[in-house]
């Protein structure tokens, strides 16, 4: 998978949500600014099933489309 940078964002977006569950956590340590101890937050309530893993990548393409 990849996003390009000079992509359209709807584009961006729409790659960013179909990125696999098993990766999110990387891309947003790869590609984001947030914060590591939020990151570790995210990771936690998404294996405690607080977070749905939807929720966790919408607010990963909108970080990747605000950033790129």
């Amino acid at each position: 998978n990849y996003i390009g940078i000079d992509e359209e964002p709807k584009e961006m977006y729409g790659k960013a949500m179909s990125i696999p569950d098993e990766l999110m956590m990387r891309y947003f340590m790869l590609v984001t600014d947030m914060p590591i101890e939020e990151q570790e937050d995210m990771e936690k309530r998404l294996e405690s099933g607080e977070l749905h893993p939807r929720d966790a990548k919408m607010q990963l393409a909108r970080t990747i489309v605000r950033l790129y």
